[in-house]
């Protein structure tokens, strides 16, 4: 390679590097990064047996668990495993190119940049390059595979066959999606053996390219038992959206990443029709040596994608298993690039058997040719100039937006911690939250995975919970994927029967609720009979009961409220409590759903009565003086739109006098 080669080849794995490595520790682990750190820390059996109850085998556990005894478990050791892996596959699609036009290595060279730079500054590319899991993984042996594939077209002897068969083999242990690599293989094999001229060549080759998948079968063997059962029984996550929908989404997704809103979209028509120009120009020039190869790029972009899409597995947290079909899309995308500039390039001088066949040029219709040529050119500099945009200005949401970060779970735990008595009790309804929770939580009180198994039913879900917080003062509630195990919400209906919820806030898609243990005696109760809302669509509050007028700043302030919906409810309402100072300026509140949202008012029958547990927190250093607590109801849909109250019409209800005193010291 020519020094100005290298220096731009350089340059791309650098930025590559720079990608993935920036803010490469900031981010907690989310749930599945802390599966992968505890499956680190198994040995290499116990690693097999947990991953044989999953739905991933455990090559990338193996791995990780030997690079985990090389560097330790901070976040940032443990993602740079996968940062590397998304490095390497950043130069395997430079190579990749490189070897498929081998014959014109400045045609190779251009296009490999190109395909390097969109793999390199591919957000979806490079948030999994950033996660302690499998998919980046995943990305690079699908790389490595298809480049090892191209040289075995060239080459089908035994020597490129076991590096096929072997990579292959690599990829099916990392990913029970790597099958769908193995199809565009497969595919591009036939157009392949299609091009062959001799009936000898064409068997040869073709048990060559079978050995080569025995081989990798051969490898996975031990594993395919397992595999076949976990891919066949594992539950459909997909969720039915309409395909142009679906499309647009994993278009923009292999274009430029997750932030692709952050980009013009117009540009998505841009990528497509240089890709199916280059397909058009490629194929059909003497540039190329097979007519198998600018396929390849093609294939890899749309088979895993027809496959998934046609399966019905399209959820955005599925499209990780497109990662080789952005590397398809980028190269396919690179091949039609240099194409566009050679559009009005003429062919080369063409040999028949004796002559040097030419064509006389007149002088001016040369310069004109000349001038002409400048033309694709020009639009190549601008294309490549508006992609470099649309993904410079793609990049920088990933690093800032919350939108893009990972659950945190380590401000969760410390949050936790901080509040934490050792008579508490801490409630993890999620698949799996005990190994993310484990990684940041040093505590006494042991945290309680509920429920522990898939298939608990409903009774064994409430029997847990109830021994859970049985004599507990204080319970913290993590809420992760929740839908998954606890479909009917046992645990947080059982908590809203005998607890009273203080209130909860987000960590990315991660949620913790507090619940307070219920009061020994409620000191004031009052029958209201309050009506909220118009005719038609009217909440009465029947009653409410507090469990203190005089309460220390600091501590918690109960409140029983009974519901009675006058006629059937159509919208979800929200209730906030608000605590107001003498001058009527908010104090604290606590704003949720009946129930700890486990009883929306839309689900309400009418004549039925609802009793609705909820717990306002008194800030620690509120002045002692007498403050009013007040409620009101407003459309979850709309915080702005509050339900008028009787027949005063304000939209809100005053329901007593709390007298806030300062606690006695110690």
């Amino acid at each position: 390679m020519k020094p100005t080669s290298i220096f731009i080849t350089v340059v791309i794995l650098l930025v590559a590097a720079t990608t993935r490595i920036v803010n490469l520790g900031t981010q907690s682990l989310w749930n599945d990064e802390g599966s992968s750190y505890v499956q680190a820390t198994r040995s290499f059996r116990d690693i097999a047996v947990n991953a044989a109850a999953d739905i991933h085998p455990p090559g990338y556990y193996w791995a990780l668990k030997v690079w985990y005894g090389l560097t330790g478990s901070s976040e940032f050791a443990l993602r740079y495993l996968s940062a590397m892996a998304g490095i390497l596959t950043v130069a395997l699609t430079y190579g990749i190119a490189r070897r498929l036009y081998a014959h014109d290595r400045r045609y190779g060279a251009f296009a490999g940049w190109v395909a390097a730079a969109l793999v390199a500054l591919n957000t979806f590319q490079i948030f999994y390059s950033q996660e302690a899991r499998m998919y980046a993984a995943l990305a690079l042996w699908a790389a490595a595979s298809i480049w090892a594939l191209i040289g075995f077209f060239y080459r089908p002897n035994l020597r490129s066959g076991i590096v096929l068969g072997v990579l292959n083999a690599l990829g099916l242990w990392t990913q029970y999606a790597f099958p769908l690599v193995m199809l565009t293989q497969g595919a591009a094999a036939l157009l392949w053996l299609r091009s062959m001229g001799r009936v000898g060549r064409f068997w040869r080759s073709l048990w060559a390219y079978v050995l080569a998948n025995l081989l990798a079968l051969a490898l996975f063997a031990p594993l395919l038992p397992t595999a076949l059962r976990q891919v066949t029984t594992w539950p459909n996550t997909g969720i039915d959206i309409p395909l142009p929908e679906a499309l647009q989404t994993v278009l923009g997704w292999l274009a430029f990443g997750l932030t692709y809103s952050a980009a013009n979209t117009s540009w998505f028509a841009v990528m497509l029709i240089v890709a199916l120009f280059g397909l058009r120009q490629v194929s059909s020039s003497i540039y190329i040596h097979r007519n198998w190869q600018p396929f390849v790029p093609v294939l890899l972009a749309v088979i895993p994608v027809s496959i998934f899409l046609g399966a019905g597995l399209f959820r955005e947290g599925n499209i990780k298993f497109l990662l080789p079909s952005q590397i398809g899309f980028a190269l396919a995308v690179a091949q039609g690039i240099p194409a566009v500039g050679r559009l009005l390039d003429p062919p080369p001088a063409r040999h028949d058997a004796t002559t040097l066949i030419t064509e006389e040029v007149p002088k001016a219709r040369s310069r004109l040719l000349l001038n002409l040529r400048l033309l694709p050119r020009l639009i190549v500099i601008l294309v490549l100039t508006g992609l470099a945009w649309q993904l410079a200005r793609a990049l920088p949401p990933l690093y800032t937006d919350p939108t893009y970060q990972r659950d945190n779970y380590r401000s969760l735990v410390a949050g936790v911690e901080a509040a934490l008595d050792p008579s508490d009790a801490i409630i993890l309804n999620a698949p799996g939250q005990a190994e993310v929770f484990s990684y940041y939580y040093d505590g006494q009180v042991i945290p309680q995975p509920i429920p522990l198994r898939l298939n608990d039913n409903d009774a064994q879900i409430r029997s847990a919970t109830r021994a859970a917080i049985d004599g507990a003062n204080d319970v913290f509630l993590v809420l992760w994927g929740d839908q998954e195990r606890d479909p009917n919400g046992v645990v947080q209906n059982t908590l809203s029967e005998g607890l009273f919820s203080i209130g909860g806030e987000w960590y990315g898609d991660v949620r913790l609720e507090r619940y307070t243990a219920e009061a020994t005696d409620f000191l004031y109760v009052n029958d209201t009979q309050a009506r909220f809302g118009n005719v038609g669509e009217r909440i009465v509050l029947d009653q409410f009961a507090v469990s203190d007028r005089d309460v220390d700043a600091g501590d918690v302030i109960q409140v029983r409220l009974f519901w009675l919906a006058a006629d059937p409810i159509e919208a979800r309402y929200k209730i906030t409590l608000q605590l107001l100072d003498e001058d009527g300026q908010l104090v604290t509140q606590r704003d949720g759903e009946p129930q700890g949202g486990t009883a929306p008012t839309s689900d309400w029958i009418a004549g039925t009565r609802v009793t609705d547990n909820h717990a306002l927190v008194v800030p620690p250093g509120s002045p002692t003086a007498n403050y009013t607590l007040i409620i009101a109801l407003y459309n979850a849909a709309d915080p702005a739109a509050r339900l008028p109250v009787g027949l005063t019409q304000e939209d809100f209800l005053t329901l007593t006098t709390i007298t806030i005193t300062q606690p006695e010291a110690d």
